[in-house]
């Protein structure tokens, strides 16, 4: 399944560098994520930073959407939100981007992405 995080696309047609999806999947069993290659087999570091969930990019593959948002981008965009150059996207919030708020979803991700357990209401 696509993700905005990998665009297969991009990689098997605009670059032209995959000659055969043997170059990213084995030749035998399901060509799908999971048996791809690791991303960093051709990229090392140079498309992730170091944020508080991925410290080492050892076995990294491309997430789902949901786990690229909550593990790598909701870190970058709650930096990048104080960038007066940028503006303030709020994209760190949950309910930027989840139409149903949860009732308690802000004030846990806010608590974790300041180091604080918060008192989850169920």
């Amino acid at each position: 399944m696509p993700t905005r995080m990998f665009d297969h696309y991009r990689h098997v047609g605009l670059l032209g560098e995959n000659a055969s999806c043997e170059r990213c999947h084995p030749q035998e069993g399901p060509r799908v994520g999971a048996t791809a290659k690791k991303c960093s087999s051709c990229h090392e570091k140079d498309m992730m930073a170091e944020n508080q969930v991925v410290k080492t990019f050892e076995n990294l593959t491309a997430p789902g959407l949901s786990k690229a948002a909550h593990g790598i981008c909701i870190e970058c965009h709650r930096r990048e939100a104080t960038n007066p150059e940028w503006g303030k996207p709020d994209l760190f919030r949950c309910a930027t981007c989840h139409r149903t708020p949860l009732t308690h979803g802000n004030a846990v991700l806010e608590a974790s992405l300041e180091g604080v357990e918060a008192e989850v209401l169920q």
